[in-house]
């Protein structure tokens, strides 16, 4: 969807849809010198090996209120050169990012990641690897993992004002607790009462303000909004 190497760029704005793989290798996006801007998402891999989101050389991506699951291979992948990716008040489940951005001069890809609750796949980490030619940030995120030592490692990506967990290393400037989901047990991924999460967040150069969250709710429901996709009621 929305490949236009080799023809004039495109735009492409989506709002309030659902969006299902057909067949076990699907994929959801692909996107190559084109722009597309995704606003209240359901993005359904269904168990298929394909990637839910995927941007190639010259594209651009920009998601708010997602909720991508289902995917068995990369929920996010980012690969060339001058490509942009910016996610914001989403849900992603089952999560494995694959960064393989290329380049050397003209502007770095940038990966921009903002008060999302990433539930990232078994075994799986942060991509925060060097030597890419790219800028990754994740600010005020809720990021945890499965059967890893730490959710956040490697020195190529800024991390700042997460709730990281589990995460040994203690990286300056994040949270290293569990988050208290409601019920993760049944995919329930908002906060419970004491959750490090509630009125923890920060505004940053890169995500200054960013509401309502997930379910439409208004940030902030206290004294500062909570970090990840779900602000708490009082």
């Amino acid at each position: 969807m929305c490949d236009t190497r080799g023809q004039a760029k495109a735009t492409l704005e989506l709002k309030s849809v659902a969006i299902t793989a057909g067949s076990t290798n699907a994929n959801l996006f692909i996107i190559g010198n084109c722009t597309v801007t995704v606003d209240v998402a359901d993005l359904d891999l269904v168990a298929s090996t394909g990637t839910s989101i995927g941007v190639v050389t010259d594209g651009a991506f920009s998601g708010n209120r997602l909720r991508v699951h289902g995917q068995t291979s990369s929920a996010i992948a980012g690969i060339g050169n001058g490509l942009h990716i910016r996610i914001t008040n989403s849900l992603l489940e089952n999560l494995d990012t694959y960064l393989t951005t290329l380049g050397s001069s003209g502007p770095p890809s940038s990966l921009s990641f903002g008060y999302n609750t990433m539930v990232l796949k078994s075994g799986f980490t942060l991509d925060c690897s060097t030597g890419n030619f790219r800028n990754v940030t994740y600010d005020n995120n809720v990021v945890v993992g499965e059967s890893v030592v730490d959710v956040a490692s490697g020195a190529g990506c800024t991390v700042r004002n997460n709730v990281l967990f589990p995460q040994a290393t203690t990286r300056a400037g994040n949270l290293n607790a569990p988050p208290l989901f409601v019920d993760s047990a049944t995919g329930d991924y908002h906060l419970r009462v004491g959750s490090p999460a509630i009125d923890a967040a920060a505004p940053t150069t890169t995500f200054p303000s960013v509401q309502p969250d997930f379910d439409g709710t208004g940030r902030p429901q206290g004294p500062r909004s909570d970090i990840g996709a779900f602000e708490r009621k009082p």
